[in-house]
């Protein structure tokens, strides 16, 4: 559809006849034809259709419709005058036809969409009167129609307001049309290509669906979930789409592209694609303040000094404000050594970094920098890290800053000099292998043999950083500065005393137990023995915890501190043996072995001399223990205990002690009552009565025990014979 703006002729009078000043060649006749209405009526029509007539105020629609009016002279739709009246056929806008209203979805439609509504309605209109004027004359309206399409070439010119508006015509399109004008009205006459929404009647469920098919971990494309849906949607007799052109269409104006790349490709692809990234601020770290670590796969074969074909791996440390390599090495794999070696090269030459910002990968968090502390969950305070962890991060007072996991943008300048060392020097070697594969060459298995020399590429890769140190750098807060000028700019410099820095700097095993050979380290995946003959370590007991320190560069010795970091021994690395050879390193260690267990039984037959009797050294252990565990006396009353006499039923005067009485020989009396009371000697008749009977049986019974088993025996049989 083309638009064109058409001139102005005239202007519109008052009332409903012919504007004043204006000389149109108007088409006289005595009576109105049938669809023609008067000016003042189409005025009506106009002002109460909601129906676009590009105009608003009266005065407006007024001057619309004489230039339309004026605009038809010629045509079909030529007005006519009926004496001083001028008549318009009611085909000349949709407007002006009976009844003109709208529903609900053409009211949401644009204006340019709503103006196409109005111009098939137009052309519906001005085809009825060619058929009705024309029909007898042509042979029938379907005739008509046709020649109606063909008289103006397939194309409806339609005055919208002041813009000619340009439809095709055809006799099928206007018999559809029609069609669908006379069963939905206006609304049905909405072009809905490309404007097929969920509220123009798709159903929910399909639409979920839908969704549901395509944000799925299967990956479907849009025409296999179309599909499906479709399939489903005739089962559940769900409103969807008919043609999938349309589907992909409406997907491609209503899908979540974000939504659909996280569910798709994952984390890491809608952080690489979609996801925000925390942009860091230029001012928060002055020079040297924090450092930003990773490793990085070199895209080259190399030929090492054993002669194997590897990609080593770089494990570089920046600086995060002036972007200069504190620290870089040439590695066989990356691993938490290769980055500590990397991180004292630094260290020596720019100090030691307050912070250091690096990603959650297993040679950062190792217990190596860490010492076993977790990642994002920092200690209370320090006096628990202190005592906890024994990382190079808490040893050096370095505090560490873990990058938001699948975000590379938290190391963004270290994996650009990565990208820059591999543009500018890694694909400079004929053995260049590509870093993924849409830049690996296509003789890549050839490429092997083109594998350069380790010492070659080692020594390129230090002249490539030193030079990149002295490059004016173009980067934002850079200033073209070089990065060595920026890291000059530095206020101060973190540093310790040698010793202390050696110490500090070297990786920290897990404690481990003093075992019979010493202490066992897993360094690279291989178990290494210390200490075997040092006599500090052999001298603490057996499954004694310890920290170890080893040096990356130097697996020769270790250092052994307990727990409280207190210094014990370094201790050299066991001493292994050929077995199958005699040799005199060999019969020595033996011999060593043997003196060591005469020593200890010695040690243990010194004090033989002092042993005792087992009972005895027995009792006497139990009579100490005794003794140690007794309590004081406690003191005793002046003079001793009060004695105080104890009064017996004997004493008393009733029937049911004579018997006992009679047999200690007391009286039974009254007369014996007053024998009861004491004597001179403080004792009682009675009470000396009971005493010389206690001394009677005493006396029997001694006499019994003097007698043998056999007399009392021979006894028994006499007595048994009478």
């Amino acid at each position: 559809m083309t638009r064109a703006t058409a001139p102005v002729s005239a202007l519109v009078g008052q009332g409903g006849g012919t504007p004043a000043g204006a000389k149109p060649a108007w088409r006289t006749v005595a009576a109105a034809p049938t669809g023609f209405i008067s000016m003042k009526e189409a005025l009506r029509r106009a002002r109460n259709s909601e129906l676009h007539t590009g105009e608003k105020n009266a005065a407006a629609i007024r001057k619309w419709l004489y230039r339309s009016a004026q605009a038809a002279i010629g045509t079909a739709n030529e007005p006519v005058m009926v004496g001083r009246v001028l008549y318009v056929p009611s085909s000349l806008h949709a407007c002006l036809s009976e009844p003109c209203t709208i529903g609900e979805k053409l009211a949401r439609e644009p204006r340019d969409r709503r103006a196409i509504v109005a111009a098939r309605i137009a052309a519906l209109r001005a085809a009825d009167v060619f058929a009705r004027m024309n029909g007898s004359r042509l042979g029938g309206a379907t005739k008509a129609v046709i020649a109606f399409c063909a008289e103006r070439g397939g194309r409806f010119a339609f005055m919208d307001g002041r813009t000619e508006s340009v439809i095709r015509i055809s006799p099928r399109s206007l018999a559809r049309w029609e069609g669908e004008y006379r069963s939905g009205g206006a609304d049905a006459l909405v072009d809905g290509r490309g404007r097929f929404t969920r509220a123009d009647g798709l159903s929910v469920e399909a639409v979920g669906y839908f969704r549901a098919l395509r944000h799925g971990p299967n990956r479907l494309s849009i025409r296999q979930a179309w599909r499906l849906t479709k399939t489903e949607a005739g089962r559940n007799q769900w409103t969807w789409f008919s043609q999938y052109s349309t589907c992909a269409a409406w997907d491609k104006r209503t899908r979540n592209e974000r939504g659909l790349i996280l569910n798709q490709g994952g984390d890491l692809a809608y952080a690489q694609r979609a996801g925000r990234w925390i942009e860091p601020d230029l001012q928060s770290y002055e020079p040297g303040e924090c450092w930003i670590g990773d490793d990085s796969t070199v895209d080259v074969w190399v030929r090492t000094p054993r002669g194997e074909i590897v990609r080593p791996v770089v494990s570089a440390w920046m600086d995060w404000r002036s972007r200069a390599i504190a620290g870089i090495r040439l590695t066989y794999s990356g691993t938490e050594q290769s980055l500590l070696l990397a991180f004292r090269d630094g260290a020596d030459t720019f100090g030691l970094p307050a912070f250091v910002h690096v990603d959650n990968g297993r040679n950062f968090s190792a217990w190596s920098w860490t010492g076993g502390a977790p990642k994002r969950r920092p200690p209370q305070n320090r006096q628990d890290a202190i005592e906890t962890e024994n990382g190079v991060f808490s040893l050096c007072g370095i505090t560490p800053q873990w990058a938001t996991p699948y975000c590379p943008n938290s190391k963004a300048r270290l994996e650009r000099f990565f990208r820059t060392l591999t543009e500018q020097l890694w694909k400079a070697f004929p053995s260049y292998c590509g870093g993924c594969p849409q830049d690996r060459p296509e003789a890549h298995a050839a490429l092997e043999a083109l594998a350069v020399e380790w010492n070659e590429l080692a020594a390129a890769l230090r002249q490539f950083v030193a030079n990149y140190m002295d490059t004016p750098h173009g980067g934002e807060g850079m200033n073209g500065r070089t990065p060595r000028q920026v890291m000059a700019t530095a206020i101060m410099k973190r540093t310790m005393p040698d010793a202390v820095r050696e110490l500090c700097l070297q990786l920290w095993h897990r404690p481990v137990s003093v075992g019979r050979n010493g202490v066992a380290v897993r360094i690279a995946g291989t178990t290494v023995r210390y200490g075997w003959d040092e006599p500090a370590l052999r001298a603490l007991p057996i499954g004694t915890k310890v920290r170890i320190g080893y040096d990356p560069e130097d697996l020769s010795a270790v250092t052994v501190w307990t727990m409280e970091y207190g210094f014990i021994c370094r201790a050299a690395a066991n001493r292994r043996f050929n077995r199958k050879i005699a040799s005199d390193d060999l019969r020595q260690t033996m011999r060593e072995i043997a003196r060591e267990k005469r020593a200890l039984r010695q040690a243990r037959n010194a004090g033989t001399q002092y042993l005792r009797d087992p009972v005895e050294r027995t009792l006497a252990a139990l009579a100490a223990d005794a003794a140690e565990r007794r309590l004081p006396d406690p003191p005793t009353p002046d003079g001793g205990p009060i004695l105080v006499p104890v009064r017996t039923p004997l004493e008393l005067p009733s029937k049911a002690v004579q018997p006992l009485r009679k047999a200690v020989g007391d009286g039974v009396g009254p007369a014996d009552a007053a024998a009861s009371n004491p004597d001179a000697d403080g004792l009682s008749d009675m009470q000396k009565r009971m005493a010389a009977f206690a001394e009677r049986s005493r006396a029997e019974r001694a006499g019994r025990a003097k007698e043998s088993v056999f007399d009392r025996l021979g006894q028994f049989v006499r007595g048994s014979g009478k």
